[in-house]
């Protein structure tokens, strides 16, 4: 199966939030992980956000950016933020 998260699934893999059990189950059973290159600016946003908030601390905050860049490279990202754009790059760079 191909799994294709926006960014507030991708920021569940790292920060404890509503919803992050699923988006890790989901993940392990996927076959191929995808989400689209903004995504990347936009998960170390949400991280800062909630640093700003207070909603982690400092220690969370290096641990969930330091293991974001960990499983990103283990991410197939593509250019569009399109969802059918997306899944027709997606689908041609790993299945065609």
């Amino acid at each position: 199966m191909i799994l294709y998260l926006d960014t507030s699934a991708l920021v569940k893999l790292y920060a404890r939030e509503v919803g992050s059990a699923e988006v890790k189950r989901a993940v392990a059973r996927a076959d191929l992980v995808a989400t689209s290159l903004v995504a990347y600016v936009e998960a170390r946003s949400a991280f800062a956000r909630k640093h700003r908030l207070a909603d982690i601390d400092d220690d969370a905050l290096k641990r969930h950016t330091h293991e974001f860049e960990q499983g990103w490279n283990r991410l197939d990202a593509c250019r569009s933020t399109r969802p059918r754009y997306a899944a027709r790059e997606i689908w041609r760079n790993n299945i065609a």
